[in-house]
């Protein structure tokens, strides 16, 4: 809505679906392409130069607790 209360464009659809601005479908899940999930195990997360490819620094594995466990202290975990 504009401030004169008029119309500036309408919305329809949602996330889970598809999006429409003014009639004009953007976007379809339908069309989307299905990307495999890889797993990316811990040797491959670092590289001879230190990289650290398709790897977040907000990782899980890179949890306090986790590492901790992982070491095999439970009561610190």
């Amino acid at each position: 809505m504009r401030r004169d209360g008029s119309v500036a464009s309408e919305i329809f659809g949602s996330y889970m679906g598809y999006v429409e601005f003014d009639g004009v479908r953007f976007w379809d899940i339908r069309q989307q392409i299905n990307y495999l999930p890889v797993d990316i195990s811990k040797k491959e997360k670092t590289t001879k130069d230190g990289v650290f490819p398709l790897v977040l620094p907000s990782d899980s594995t890179y949890r306090l607790d986790s590492l901790t466990l992982e070491a095999g202290n439970v009561e610190d975990a």
